[in-house]
């Protein structure tokens, strides 16, 4: 996670207590300033190897397109939820399926930043799978 002091207050309890992955970042740039432990976790990598990237070097430029709409050309922002099913990357090339959804900080006038949910989904793809197979 991201040094608790550096973060702004509204931030913290979502970290702390989410169920999913999180990842929080600064507009336009995209540049990731917290992340939650269990992100970390998923993706194999320490807060420090995430905090300061961009969520470009993580997340397809197709799923960031899906999630940002005109965001990433810096012309429009995002009223409504941005969802995407995509791949994390992560640790020495590891992929992670997930489901994203992004949106921005309500209570943030200006908009700058960018909160991202991400659920791990290996598990229901692995159950749907086997249900494929013995049908």
């Amino acid at each position: 996670m991201a040094d608790p002091q550096a973060l702004p207050v509204r931030f913290k309890a979502l970290l702390e207590h989410s169920t999913d992955g999180v990842l929080i970042a600064e507009t336009p740039s995209l540049t990731i300033f917290g992340a939650n432990d269990l992100i970390c976790s998923v993706l194999d990598l320490r807060p420090e190897n995430l905090i300061g990237r961009s969520l470009r070097d993580i997340v397809s430029p197709t799923a960031v397109a899906s999630l940002l709409g005109d965001l990433i050309g810096g012309s429009a922002s995002l009223k409504r939820n941005g969802k995407a099913t995509t791949v994390l990357m992560g640790r020495h090339d590891l992929l992670v399926p997930v489901e994203l959804t992004a949106k921005f900080d309500s209570s943030a006038p200006d908009e700058r930043h960018l909160v991202v949910l991400a659920r791990d989904i290996r598990d229901r793809q692995r159950a749907e799978s086997r249900l494929r197979r013995s049908e």
